[in-house]
């Protein structure tokens, strides 16, 4: 009985049915748009990092300071931060070793001002572990020239700075090319050239990623005077050490410092000397990396493994950080867009549940006699309640329904326009090049299940004052 009163006061009350249908019908467009366009640009941008730049994990040094791969995430000290170095890095990397996870690579990271072509700007730079770095990041496409190879310096352009560094100076830039790069320090600077090895490029290039050069880490430790130790022990003579003991004003008048007199120096010693190998980068080891990345198997719970790591290595004095932390500024942009979005939608609901509310209040006023009879004859509080609420139930369902096809068919006909998307920032929450939204059935129906519970909130008011309707007075007042 109660569902077919429902139903009749529903086509009695055209108007309001439809101002009803179409408020519901657009509170569940915009949720759906809204949601599905925020999941979508949170697993693009994930994307974007993950697979070009920070990995899912980073592991740093324990600061006060937020870091993120070039600096602090703090604007304002960022200028006066010095990246600190990883402590204990061989007894770090066993321990993830151990822990299964094989995908791992080290970074160094700094800032420099690039001389190339004539024109000097400041870069940031990453000193990476070869060949470990390019087996973790399967967004990085190599163009031109070569990876870079473990021992051995060199550069690595991305394809949009060198496309602009040839626009304006109107000259070519190849592979082979010496770059330059300075950095400054106390009252100093270093200076270091290296050939250019590659021009490669993103698949997704998030904000600001394609002015990042990657270079081998040794020639940026060298510009930023950070101290290698050599893994392998040094043996000194016997005699080599009798030197301390010596006396220190015959230091550099006694033969014995550098040789006995009737020793001759000759052109194929110092030939000799010079071309032994020096320490190979590969015997580095602890006080020389900033981070390190980690990639996690597809399916693992990232999340988990990062609450675990960070009880196991505490005691190492490290960090383990995600995604959006080791991306810094321009993930945490990308934030404040969906705060924005999810503000929107909150308050469009706000609104939307307000509209609901007055007009129900309005529908309740028009059938005081009706719900007076209703009381006279019997009807309990109960089944006052549940008629206005079943009203906003069923309307809900079809106004959701409606605005979901309405939806539905919007999104497939703006994918199907292809547009491209030219700002990374936009591609890069898309996480595609062509602007394609995705038409995801869970977030359908959180949108339906949405529009349902704006409907029963909207009703709670004015069923509580239908109970409060005096059958005497109601059929008084008709």
């Amino acid at each position: 009985m109660i569902f077919i009163l429902a139903f009749r006061n529903l086509l009695r009350n055209k108007r309001s049915t439809l101002l009803l249908l179409m408020l519901i019908s657009f509170i569940t467009m915009v949720f759906f748009w809204g949601n599905s366009f925020l999941s979508q640009s949170d697993r693009g941008l994930r994307r974007t990092y993950a697979d070009n730049l920070t990995a899912d994990l980073m592991i740093q040094k324990t600061q006060d300071i937020s870091m993120n791969l070039f600096g602090a995430n703090t604007p304002v000290i960022d200028d006066f931060f010095v990246m600190p170095v990883l402590p204990a890095y061989n007894e770090i990397r066993t321990t993830l070793e151990d822990q299964g996870l094989s995908q791992l690579s080290a970074v160094v990271s700094g800032k420099a001002a690039m001389d190339l072509a004539g024109v000097r700007q400041g870069v940031p730079l990453l000193g990476v572990e070869t060949p470990s770095y390019f087996s973790i990041f399967p967004g990085i496409d190599l163009l031109e020239g070569e990876l870079l190879l473990q021992d051995q310096p060199g550069v690595m352009l991305t394809r949009d700075m060198v496309d602009e560094l040839r626009e304006k100076k109107g000259r070519e830039i190849s592979v082979g090319d010496s770059v330059k790069f300075t950095m400054a320090y106390g009252t100093g600077f270093r200076i270091r050239e290296v050939p250019l090895k590659g021009i490669f490029q993103y698949s997704n290039p998030g904000p600001y990623m394609e002015q990042i050069v990657l270079v081998d880490p040794q020639t940026l430790r060298s510009l930023s005077s950070v101290l290698s130790v050599a893994a392998e022990e040094v043996d000194i003579a016997d005699d080599t050490m009798a030197l301390l003991d010596g006396d220190l004003d015959n230091l550099f008048t006694s033969g014995d410092f550098f040789g006995s007199d009737d020793s001759e120096f000759s052109i194929s010693d110092l030939e000799e000397d010079l071309s032994a190998p020096a320490v190979s980068s590969s015997d580095i080891m602890a006080g020389d990396w900033n981070f390190i990345l980690i990639r996690t198997e597809t399916g693992r719970n990232v999340s988990r493994i990062k609450k675990d790591l960070n009880r196991l290595l505490e005691p190492y004095g490290v960090t383990v950080v995600d995604w959006r932390t080791a991306a810094g500024n321009a993930a945490m942009s990308v934030l404040f867009i969906q705060f924005f979005f999810y503000g929107g939608i909150l308050l469009i609901s706000i609104a939307g549940v307000i509209s609901i509310v007055n007009i129900m209040l309005i529908s309740v006023f028009r059938r005081t006699r009706e719900i007076g009879t209703l009381r006279a004859i019997g009807a309990s509080d109960f089944t006052i309640a549940g008629l206005i609420v079943l009203e906003n139930l069923f309307l809900s369902l079809i106004a959701g329904s409606v605005g979901l096809l309405i939806a539905w068919w919007g999104m497939g006909w703006l994918n199907n326009l292809e547009i491209p998307l030219g700002n990374s920032l936009i591609s890069s929450l898309f996480g595609t090049n062509v602007l394609v939204v995705e038409l995801q059935s869970l977030e359908a129906i959180k949108a339906l299940a949405v529009a349902v519970a704006l409907g029963i909130c909207s009703a709670v008011y004015p069923g509580a004052l239908a109970i409060k309707i005096n059958p005497i007075e109601a059929v008084r007042r008709g």
